[in-house]
C-alpha cells in the first residue's frame, strides 16, 4: 500500500509539472501569434498605402495630388 501512495505520489508530481510546462509553452505561444499578427497588420496598412500612392501616381503626375494621403 505504501508503494503504491507513493507511485501515485510521483506521477501526481509529474502531472503537475508537465501541466505548468505545457501551460507556460502555451502562453508563449500565444504571445508569438499576437506579434505575428500585429506584424502582419502593419504589413497590410503598409501595402495598402503603396497601393494608394501607386493608383495616385498612376492617374495624375500633380505632385500635390500624389503627397495628400
Amino acid at each position: 500500500m505504501q508503494y503504491f501512495l507513493i507511485i501515485f505520489g510521483i506521477v501526481a508530481l509529474a502531472v503537475f509539472v508537465l501541466g505548468i510546462f505545457f501551460y507556460r509553452q502555451s502562453l508563449h505561444l500565444k504571445v508569438i501569434l499576437e506579434e505575428k499578427q500585429k506584424d502582419t497588420q502593419r504589413k497590410m496598412y503598409e501595402l495598402a498605402i503603396l497601393k494608394e500612392l501607386g493608383e495616385r501616381i498612376g492617374y495624375s503626375l500633380n505632385i500635390q495630388n500624389i503627397i495628400d494621403i
